[in-house]
């Protein structure tokens, strides 16, 4: 592609070390960061696993996107300095951004407390999940994690298995 070819040629012209140092190491820690915050977001041992298809049997309940966002998806507040002040709290206020995507980051913060009072004025607070591990902590949590679900008799959906056992049932 033509930006392959421009990075070549500043390569070419410069050094390799230096377009290596200015693009390819920050392109590469944006991306893993990236990575990171959606593994986290959408990776717990608590959370369900919706299947469809060939690879999982139908769920006992049908997927809606209610169901995904509330289900599938956790808040993590334990991003600290770097996820509050450097990322715009995007990993904090996740389950938000499933629901109203058009509110602005800035807003996120506050959609969120009126999301909460919400849920809990109709007695389902308990539906936005929160957690407050530290991201390393996580990470090791979700590296601990086989990458394996089975259908659970008790939820009506699919669980990770961890050292060949269904976890997190309620």
């Amino acid at each position: 592609s033509a930006w392959v070819a421009c990075l070549a040629a500043a390569a070419w012209a410069w050094s390799p070390a230096l377009v290596g140092a200015l693009y390819v190491a920050p392109y590469l820690v944006c991306n893993v960061w990236l990575i990171v915050i959606v593994l986290l977001q959408h990776t717990r041992e608590d959370l369900p696993h919706f299947g469809s298809g060939e690879r999982y049997a139908p769920d006992a309940r049908p997927f809606t996107l209610e169901r995904g966002v509330f289900y599938g998806t956790v808040d993590r507040l334990g991003y600290g300095w770097l996820g509050s002040e450097l990322h715009h709290e995007a990993g904090s206020y996740h389950v938000l951004h499933h629901l109203f995507p058009q509110i602005p980051f800035f807003k996120a913060r506050s959609g969120t407390e009126a999301l909460d009072r919400f849920l809990a004025s109709r007695g389902c607070a308990h539906l936005r999940k929160v957690d407050e591990t530290p991201i390393p902590q996580a990470l090791w949590e979700v590296g601990l994690l086989q990458r394996e679900v089975a259908y659970s008799p008790t939820t009506g959906d699919y669980r990770y298995l961890v050292a060949g056992r269904l976890v997190a049932e309620p």
